[in-house]
C-alpha cells in the first residue's frame, strides 16, 4: 500500500483522493494499487494472419495475446473470434496507455494482424466527465 503524501491517506481505498486525482478506484487494481484502464482490442487477421490461425488453433492464439498482455502488467479479460469488420474482439485490463501503444505497435507491426485500441469508461467515468464544466466554443461560433 502507498500513502500519498499529498492527502495523507494509504492507497487504495480512498474514494476522495481516487476522484481528485482522477484515479479509477472501482476497477482491477495495479501493482500501485490504482485502478487500470480497461482496453477493447479489434484484431484483422492478414491472409498471413489466418493461415497461422489455421496451423496454430484458436486457443493457441487466445494463450498467445493472454501472455503478451501479462508481459505488460496487464490481464486478459476475455478474448473472442468473431464474424464481420473484426475477426478477433479483446478486452484487457492494461496499467496504460503507454502499455496499450506497445501492444499495438507489437502486433501491428508482426503483419499477421491489423488492430484498434479502444479506451473502454465505466458509467461512472462517464458520470464524473458529464458534471464537468468545459470551456469550448465551437468553430465560427
Amino acid at each position: 500500500m502507498l500513502r500519498d503524501e499529498s492527502c495523507g491517506a494509504t492507497h487504495p481505498g480512498h474514494e476522495d483522493c481516487f476522484r481528485r486525482l482522477g484515479l479509477r478506484g472501482l476497477r482491477k487494481h495495479d501493482r500501485w494499487g490504482y485502478g487500470m484502464p480497461k482496453f477493447l482490442i479489434e484484431a484483422s487477421l492478414t491472409t498471413q494472419g489466418v493461415k497461422g490461425l489455421q496451423s496454430e488453433g484458436g486457443s493457441s492464439r487466445r494463450e498467445a495475446v493472454s501472455k503478451a498482455v501479462e508481459s505488460l502488467g496487464g490481464s486478459l479479460e476475455s478474448f473472442y473470434f468473431a464474424f464481420g469488420k473484426s475477426d478477433v474482439l479483446v478486452v484487457a485490463d492494461m496499467p496504460d496507455n503507454e502499455s496499450a501503444a506497445a501492444m499495438a505497435l507489437s502486433v501491428n507491426a508482426s503483419g499477421a494482424v491489423s488492430t484498434r485500441t479502444v479506451v473502454l469508461l465505466t458509467p461512472e467515468e462517464v458520470d464524473s466527465a458529464a458534471s464537468r464544466s468545459v470551456e469550448y466554443r465551437p468553430p465560427g461560433g
